[in-house]
């Protein structure tokens, strides 16, 4: 009997120490595997509608993937842009924005356009942002220089941008800061420090 009470402890002890790695493990691969939804969902945007529940907070976005954070980007923002077949994007609520906001927008839009594969990069150029938003060529500077909190730069941002041809500079959202670029884009928080 006493060998038995012996044994029974570490192989108690091992089970539950096996089913708690087995549980991680579960979880794990169900956070890997590819995200269950498809690019219709953005071919549908923005007819789609939704209830608007706020933004995640910094806890819930730590388990969330990064498409989970883009739909619940897309869903904040429904009908606030249209994107069109050929890849072409018309701002809904342009006139009611600052520049910066519109420009955040317009590269929010481009991101989902890449995403829905109705255009071939993310990137937006300096030049489309002045061509496309009717930004000058100084606001289209200071949107892509105050806004890298939110932006993968394809150039260096230490570069003097004025010897630089505008469509060699580009820039596109970042997925990882999708959410705070929302809160800009919707007046809830400042511009990047």
């Amino acid at each position: 009997m006493a060998i038995a009470l012996k044994i029974a402890s570490p192989v108690s002890t091992l089970i539950t120490v096996c089913g708690a790695l087995l549980g991680i493990h579960d979880w794990f691969s169900k956070r890997s595997r590819e995200p269950e939804y498809s690019h219709q969902k953005y071919e549908q945007y923005p007819e789609s509608s939704s209830l608007k529940q706020g933004l995640s907070t910094p806890a819930q976005k730590f388990v969330q993937t990064d498409e989970d954070l883009m739909e619940e980007a897309m869903d904040e923002l429904d009908g606030w842009f249209t994107i069109h077949e050929n890849g072409e994007i018309d701002l809904k609520v342009a006139d009611n924005l600052v520049p910066d906001r519109k420009g955040m927008l317009y590269v929010f839009a481009a991101r989902v356009a890449y995403e829905a594969n109705k255009r071939e990069s993310p990137l937006v150029s300096k030049k489309e942002v002045m061509d496309k938003l009717n930004m000058t060529e100084g606001e289209a500077r200071v949107f892509l220089s105050k806004m890298g909190d939110f932006l993968n730069r394809d150039y260096d941002p230490q570069d003097k941008l004025y010897d630089i041809p505008p469509e060699e500079i580009k820039a596109e959202l970042d997925r990882r800061e999708v959410l705070e670029a929302v809160k800009y884009i919707e007046g809830d928080r400042r511009a990047p420090a």
